[in-house]
């Protein structure tokens, strides 16, 4: 047994050591390695080779520097945040222009010039102009919109912004203008300051010292580079590769995203957030109407962020994912592109020609290959005309010229565009709508263009629209320098679809394009809408200016294309480019929507006594459009019967109506049209949907109907749950010529009800008298079920009247046929017919309107996550996720409400801002009849110090002072207290409590003092510095506490007393002023006061009591005093006699006047009288009590005094007798 135990030992040992060893090597392997942090710096240079930055970091490990020219700088509109950790703005150093082309002396340094195009003469100047088209030493300065993104995404939230001080020597132009010295010199002045001390100015050696901090951990600016959060994904979407074989998404796929977040703290108090973000362009502003989905971060690794693709149109989606830290605003972004493919993206294009001919056609082969025009995800219909047609069209029909008939227009292609197409102010007004409607509209090359210096009505009406401003520099002018190929400027669809322009044609080169020259006037590039997407390139020009040498822009749905001075015979390169800038016009412009018809179908025949079943899909594929605005008419003969009233419906949805037919009592047949309209809010008004239908009078014996129920009409349907359909079979008055001779005969037989439903619609049990008929269903759900029915009998007799056939009551055949959507989508039901056999023997059918109705999905599941943090002032637009995930997020409307807006706001699109710290909840509802909500804790974050502090203390008191500010989101924190007021000191003294957030402040002296609390500190993970100042006034005082009155509490009426105030604490403060009554009413009967310095008197009138009171403020006291009668005098019994050697109280022979009337008898007997014997060796007498002693025998006399009044006074002879057995000598 000993044995056993031995050999256990070890083994247990073994098996712990291995429990041990072995989690601790999966924690090793499942743990999460954080990557280094990759430091990324943009260097902003004046001319390319003036680089130093990138350089001098070469080698230092996880840095990067970009280094990127002003010119380009200023045209790049891909954003900057989350992409850089710092920028360098860069010196200016020597031109190195040996050619001297510029006529600036070599050796001179550009310093960012402000400079303008160099100017020239219109005409005859010809080597001024071309020499001109050199700008790379002019126009360096930065734009105002690029020195704010600056400033808003670098500076403001702490990231290191490094500025040569050469930078500072920047000249302005003749305007005084010099935007980046205007910008960055208010730092170096400190006329702007940069609370986060990130602002660096250096010289050359100064640059040196920053590059060693950059590399040396622990230095402040080391620090600043390495504070944004990092993302680092493990799981995304398959990118687009530029040709057919990337991957193709669909709509209804999902995108999921894996990642991991680094260089973050606290993820518990839920401030990181990863918002993934869709947009049609990258180049395209990502904002809150782009965002998809976000989720708040807990956890560093394995997190997951899905979104159900939309419908939208074939191409490419674009995305960005941001982790973003919501109170230092600090992001890491990753990005990518999809290849989308679901509605094919049918572009109806309107070419508008030159009058001088059609050779610019795009539909001939010569200039674009035809094959280049469509594929599977995209078609542009051409439709060319000349500009005499244009004006034509307009004056025809002004409304109906572009709106609802074409999505995009082009005018081109001609050199000198506009002189051959004179515009007039109805076309420019078509023109103009069109554009502000938000659909696409192209100018090419010459067409914002002025011969002389007269106007143009070209200029004058789209200049602006272009995005072309003064000043005119007519570079252009008679193509001194022209240009065969183009330089890329941004990335982005219009580079990459549907033609991938970074790859080789078939044949030419990349960037080729027709000849081709500037234009006249200059590009705005401060407009945050304007993308310039490729320059002209040639060695006579900078060809990073895209001022001046723009080729291809946009700005918004205006689109500009430098194609036209050479109109014909366009390279393959440029064809392509044209595609995809028809392409990306299309996109990036507002889309009219759909209208897709359900039913009638065209040349439908309605008997006259049934109603028009109309319905119909409104649709808009733009992700911001959600509303859509329709309206249905009916027309004959091209007068409107009926207009109904316009509806506001959600994108995506069917509308199914039951129109009154006007031609109910039509004798024979009568044609209408059903004319459907439809229109997004900007105006972009669909192509009209008219549907032709024939309208018959009815002739047979039978009429069949069928509708829903009442409150089903023009409501939600919902999968699973049951419609009722009402099917009516109703015989008709037959008139007596129309019968048969034979009454007998009038019956109506083999009526035969016959309908086949679409798949997926459950039928539950038909409702049909079984006296009347059975229907049976066969078939399946997925096939659709066939009902087939056997009906009674119509038999018709004679009326009453004999003109008649007619039926009883009875003989109307109602059923009712419950049928439930097992699946989303439309159904049509439009095969139900009645067969029969007539009484004249002829076999009809007559049909059932048409049914439809588009069911949807009920929500069974909501949800906005639980808890976010924002700052005071910033928004955050609240994800909502569903189940079942396949309903189409345009068709749902959600309401949202805050606990508290005042201190976040919600509007109906769940985005909410913080409008002042503190914690609310904020609430989603569905609207859909799911009864469903979900509520999330929103926390408001505001940098802003509170002191709390009592509005005044006591002398000698002490009072808390709290300083507040959410202290989690703090690092590094520092609170300096003073009192900032003069002569504050002497009035009060701050005490430590051991507490940097609070502090006791102790009253001395009365008086205001200001007490002044200072914060600085850091964000939480991160160095941005917050600095805030709180400040209060507390009032010291020293008051009165109480009042109190000293004297008498008695007075012989006709005396007086005088009382004093007693005040607490005597020294007090700004006494109210003290003020003396008699409480009573009555009490002046019995005294009366006389106020004096000193306090009061009291004088007393009749017996009785009286409550002097002493009011002080809201202090009060009370003094009773009695009112005592008046003591007159004094009588004793005379004579008295006594025996000698006895003793004889005297009080009792006194009696005090007037009898029995004096208060305080027992007070002066005892307390007031002095007795005296005016012959001791008669008798003696007790001076206090009265009380005599006889000695022998004589006489004498005693007197009694009043001590307070001597005139009182009262004198008995006493007679002292001998005892009998006293010797009498």
């Amino acid at each position: 047994m000993k044995r056993k135990i031995r050999f256990a030992i070890p083994a247990i040992i073994f098996i712990v050591l291995l429990a041990l060893i072995i989690p601790y090597g999966w924690a090793k392997v499942n743990a999460v390695e954080e990557p280094p942090y990759q430091v990324n710096i943009l260097e902003i240079v004046d001319q390319n080779d003036y680089s130093v930055l990138k350089g001098k970091l070469n080698g230092t490990p996880n840095v990067n520097v970009d280094v990127m020219r002003m010119k380009t700088f200023v045209a790049m509109r891909e954003d900057l945040s989350g992409k850089y950790d710092a920028i360098y703005l860069a010196n200016a150093y020597e031109l190195k222009d040996s050619n001297n082309k510029t006529k600036v002396k070599t050796g001179i340094s550009t310093n960012y010039s402000t400079g303008p195009v160099a100017s020239f003469n219109k005409s005859g100047d010809t080597n001024n102009q071309k020499a001109a088209h050199q700008t790379s030493f002019v126009m360096n300065d930065i734009t105002q919109l690029k020195a704010d993104e600056i400033k808003r995404s670098f500076i403001s939230q702490g990231l290191p912004v490094i500025v040569h001080k050469n930078v500072l020597q920047q000249q302005p132009n003749a305007s005084g203008k010099r935007i980046l010295y205007d910008t960055f010199n208010k730092y170096f002045t400190h006329a702007e300051s940069s609370p986060n001390n990130n602002v660096y100015f250096v010289n050359d050696t100064e640059l040196n010292q920053l590059v060693t901090q950059i590399q040396t951990a622990g230095s402040s600016l080391y620090q600043q580079l390495h504070q944004r959060p990092r993302i680092q994904l493990t799981v995304k979407p398959d990118e687009y590769n530029g040709t057919s074989s990337s991957r193709t998404y669909k709509a209804g796929d999902t995108l999921i995203f894996r990642f991991n977040t680094f260089n973050v703290q606290n993820l518990s108090d839920n401030r990181i957030t990863a918002k993934l973000y869709l947009s049609v362009d990258k180049v395209l502003q990502y904002t809150d109407e782009n965002q998809v989905a976000l989720k708040t971060i807990t956890q560093s690794s394995g997190n997951e962020l899905t979104y159900n693709l939309p419908k939208a149109y074939s191409g490419l989606l674009y995305w960005k994912l941001d982790v973003s830290n919501s109170i230092t605003g600090l992001i890491d972004s990753v990005s990518g592109t999809i290849r989308y493919q679901d509605e094919k993206t049918v572009v109806r294009v309107l070419q508008v020609m030159p009058d001088s001919g059609s050779g610019s056609s795009l539909l001939m082969e010569n200039n674009m290959k035809q094959a280049y025009l469509k594929s599977d995800d995209y078609e542009l219909r051409i439709s060319p005309i000349s500009f005499k047609d244009l004006k034509s069209m307009v004056a025809a029909n002004k409304e109906k010229t572009l709106n609802g008939k074409y999505d995009m227009v082009v005018f081109g292609f001609k050199d000198s565009y506009n002189e051959g197409s004179t515009l007039n102010a109805d076309t420019a007004s078509v023109v103009h709508d069109f554009i502000t409607s938000g659909q696409g509209v192209m100018f090419t090359h010459d067409t914002i263009y002025k011969s002389t210096n007269s106007s143009n009505p070209w200029v004058d009406n789209f200049q602006t629209d272009t995005g072309q401003i003064i000043p005119e520099t007519n570079l252009g002018f008679g193509n001194p320098v022209g240009g065969t190929s183009t330089k890329a400027v941004n990335n982005g669809l219009l580079t990459q679809f549907p033609f991938d322009l970074s790859k080789t044609p078939a044949s030419g080169s990349i960037g080729q394009i027709a000849t081709t020259h500037n234009q006249y006037f200059t590009l705005d590039l401060e407009d945050k809408n304007v993308v310039s997407w490729y320059n002209i390139n040639s060695s006579d020009r900078d060809v990073d200016d895209s001022w001046n040498h723009y080729y291809t822009y946009t700005k918004g749905n205006v689109t500009y294309s430098g194609t036209g001075h050479t109109s014909s015979g366009f390279p393959n390169w440029e064809q392509r480019l044209f595609v995809n800038t028809m392409y990306r016009a299309f996109i990036g412009a507002n889309h009219a929507p759909e209208i897709t018809v359900i039913s009638p179908k065209e040349n439908a025949v309605i008997p006259s006594y049934q109603k028009i079943p109309v319905s119909y899909t409104v649709n808009d594929l733009d992700l911001k459009d959600r509303n859509i605005k329709t309206q249905v008419k009916i027309v004959q003969d091209q007068k409107e019967l009926k207009v109904y009233e316009e509806k506001t419906v959600l994108s995506g949805s069917t509308l199914s109506l039951d129109l009154d037919n006007p031609l109910k009592d039509v004798k024979d047949q009568g044609k209408l049209q059903i004319v459907i309209t439809a229109r997004d809010l900007h105006g972009a008004q669909a192509e009209p949907k008219t549907i032709n239908i024939t309208v018959i009078k009815a002739k047979d014996s039978l009429q069949v109907d069928r509708s829903l129920p009442e409150d089903k009409r023009e409501q939600d349907v919902f999968t699973n749950e049951s419609l009722l359909i009402d099917y009516t079979i109703k015989p008709v008055a037959i008139p007596i010529e129309q019968g048969t001779k034979d009454p007998a005969k009038m019956i109506v037989t083999e009526l035969r009800f016959n309908e086949k439903l679409p798949p997926n619609l459950e039928v539950g049990g038909i409702q049909l008298d079984s006296a009347k008929g059975s229907i049976q269903k066969t078939g399946t759900l997925k096939e659709g079920y066939q009902l087939t029915g056997a009906l009674n009998n119509v038999k018709y007799h004679l009326s009453t009247d004999g003109k008649s056939y007619i039926t009883d009551d009875n003989d109307v055949i109602r059923f009712t046929v419950p049928v439930t959507p097992k699946e989303k989508g439309n159904y049509l039901l439009d095969q139900s017919t009645l067969g029969f056999r007539d009484f004249d023997e002829k076999t009809k059918t007559a049909s059932f309107p048409v049914i439809s109705f588009t069911a949807k999905k009920r929500l069974t599941s909501l949800s906005i996550g639980e808890e976010y943090t924002i700052l005071k002032g910033s928004s955050l637009t609240l994800p909502v996720t569903y189940e079942p995930k396949d309903v189409d997020p345009r068709s749902l409307v959600f309401s949202w409400s805050s606990a508290d807006p005042r201190i976040a706001s919600v509007d109906d699109q769940g985005k909410v801002t913080g409008m002042k710290a503190g914690v609310t909840t904020v609430t989603v509802r569905s609207t859909d009849g799911s009864k469903l909500s979900a509520s999330a804790k929103v926390t408001v974050f505001d940098p802003i110090l509170t002191l709390k502090a009592p509005d005044k203390i006591k002398v000698n008191q002490m009072g808390k002072l709290q300083a507040v500010m959410e202290q989690k989101y703090l690092q590094n924190v520092k609170l300096t207290w003073r009192l900032s007021g003069a002569g504050d000191d002497a009035r009060a003294g701050l005490k430590d409590t051991g507490d940097e957030w609070s502090r006791d402040l102790k009253g001395l002296a009365v008086g205001n003092v200001n007490v002044e609390v200072t914060l600085e500190a850091e964000l939480a993970g991160s160095s941005t510095k917050v600095k805030s100042i709180a400040s209060a006034q507390v009032l010291i005082i020293h008051p009165l506490e109480s009042i109190s009155i000293k004297g008498p509490t008695s007075v012989v009426a006709g005396k007086s007393i005088v009382l004093t105030p007693v005040l607490n604490p005597e020294d007090a403060e700004n006494v109210p002023p003290l003020v003396w009554s008699l409480k009573g009413a009555e009490d002046s009967k019995y005294a009366s006061l006389r106020v004096t310095p000193e306090g009061v008197i009291v004088t007393g009138k009749q017996k009785g009591t009286v409550v002097v009171q002493l009011t002080a403020g809201d202090l009060q006291a009370e003094h009773k005093v009695e009112i005592q009668n008046q003591f007159t005098g004094l009588r004793l019994s005379n004579p008295i006699s006594i025996m000698a050697g006895s003793d004889l109280d005297l009080q009792t022979k006194l009696e005090l006047l007037p009898h029995g009337e004096v208060n305080d008898e027992l007070d002066i007997r005892n307390n007031k009288l002095i007795w005296k014997s005016d012959n001791p060796l008669i008798f003696t007498v007790n001076p206090d009590t009265g009380v005599i002693h006889a000695i022998r025998e004589g006489t004498a006399y005693v007197t009694v005094v009043y001590k307070e009044d001597p005139a009182i006074t009262a004198t008995a002879k006493i007679i002292v007798q001998r005892l009998d057995n006293e010797d009498k000598y």
